[in-house]
């Protein structure tokens, strides 16, 4: 057994890696510098927390102060990581001490936020400071075209010219659309050309379900749309296949009446006119529901689904 599976189970509690992990993992410890896009609940903070326990310190960048607060809990606790956090909520002098523990190796990972980045201590604190990773985290924070930008992300990017080229880094997120991708890639340069990403991340602002179509006939820049008119791109042919991140309830309440819910509904037509339908096996209950129900398949990073029935063969077998 390898070294990453032999942590896995003890201090992870899982068996198996999900699909995709390993290889980001292996990467990261190769030295290269890699944009990691994947759905909530898939285990972004488990690939660098993994390379924090292989290689010792790990700067984690992240926007927000309670999520790091939680994570610094949770790796403390539950995995036995190391972990800390620096942030204007703590005075100079516990952020001292902080600093100092990462200073003599006693942390493997710390969370910092961006704007820390100009802090006097932490200039003070930065040549010393023996950092062997970098992570970005909600790294679409750092492209103007995406839905929470931030200026003080481009801070990070002078952060890593200072490093050793060989320094790895990596950048996570779930929401990625193809523009900000491509701004991402150029706010870092060179520094992060690699994805693992299978998926480009076009969700919809619809409660907290996201529907995917990855591959059109028709070719078109990303939009966003109602699930109403995902099902009708659906039923007119429009989809090479459909791809469901998470998906909530079966059924949703719409003025006062039981409905069923956009994912669920645009996956039924989809199955019923023979389009390939796949959800991420995440333990989310819907998605779970889906697969239980036959009208969808586990997607993975070798998935290649097949095209669609033809049209003419579509029309018999769907009907309202």
């Amino acid at each position: 057994m390898d070294r990453l599976q032999q942590r896995l189970q003890p201090v992870f509690g899982f068996t198996e890696f999900r699909s995709g992990q390993r290889e980001a993992i292996e990467a990261v410890l190769r030295g290269e510098r890699l944009l990691l896009i994947q759905p909530t609940g898939w285990g972004k903070s488990l690939v660098y927390q993994m390379v924090a326990l292989e290689v010792g310190l790990t700067l984690v960048f992240s926007p927000l102060r309670a999520l790091m607060r939680d994570q610094v809990r949770q790796a403390n606790e539950r995995f036995g990581i190391q972990a800390d956090t620096i942030n204007s909520d703590i005075s100079e002098e516990e952020q001292r001490a902080v600093l100092e523990r990462a200073v003599l190796g006693d942390l493997q990972l710390l969370y910092i936020a961006p704007e820390r980045l100009e802090n006097t201590l932490w200039q003070e604190y930065l040549p010393r400071l023996p950092i062997k990773a970098v992570v970005v985290d909600e790294a679409h924070c750092v492209s103007v075209w995406g839905h929470d930008f931030r200026p003080e992300y481009r801070r990070i990017v002078n952060l890593l010219k200072l490093l050793p080229p060989d320094t790895p880094a990596l950048a996570v997120t779930a929401t990625a659309t193809k523009r900000v991708e491509e701004d991402i890639r150029r706010q870092f340069g060179e520094l992060i050309p690699t994805t693992l990403s299978f998926v480009r991340n076009y969700y919809p602002a619809l409660n907290d379900e996201q529907l995917l179509i990855l591959s059109e006939v028709h070719p078109k820049a990303p939009w966003n749309g109602s699930f109403a008119m995902m099902r009708n791109r659906i039923v007119a042919g429009l989809a090479d296949f459909v791809l469901i991140a998470e998906t909530g309830p079966k059924q949703t309440l719409v003025n006062g009446k039981t409905r069923l819910s956009g994912t669920w509904n645009c996956a039924e037509t989809a199955h019923r006119m023979g389009v390939p339908v796949f959800v991420f096996d995440l333990p989310i209950e819907g998605n779970q529901k889906l697969l239980a129900e036959g009208l969808a398949q586990v997607w993975s990073d070798t998935t290649e689904p097949s095209k669609p029935i033809p049209l003419t063969q579509q029309a018999s077998l769907f009907s309202e």
